[in-house]
């Protein structure tokens, strides 16, 4: 699976070396290059197995009385 994917980093990166070499202006790049600088956090990622067992605990608590409604909550937040 890992040459899978590094295959398909590489063919990406190249058609993105290509679609680079063909941009004529300044303004594109400056903006392709401050957004390849961002130092952003990725959101967390979870596999499907695990998202599964987070929204089965969510369900299961829920059905257990587990929680809080809707209204309760909008009241709670107003205390805030």
């Amino acid at each position: 699976m890992q040459k899978m994917i590094d295959r398909a980093l590489l063919y990406e990166r190249d058609e993105l070396i290509k679609s680079l070499l063909t941009v004529e202006d300044i303004n594109i790049i400056k903006k392709i290059r401050a957004f390849l600088s961002q130092e952003e956090e990725l959101p967390a990622t979870m596999t499907i197995e695990q998202l599964r067992e987070e929204v089965m605990f969510s369900v299961n608590e829920a059905k257990q009385g587990k929680g809080i409604s809707h209204d309760d909550l909008l009241k709670e937040i107003d205390q805030w």
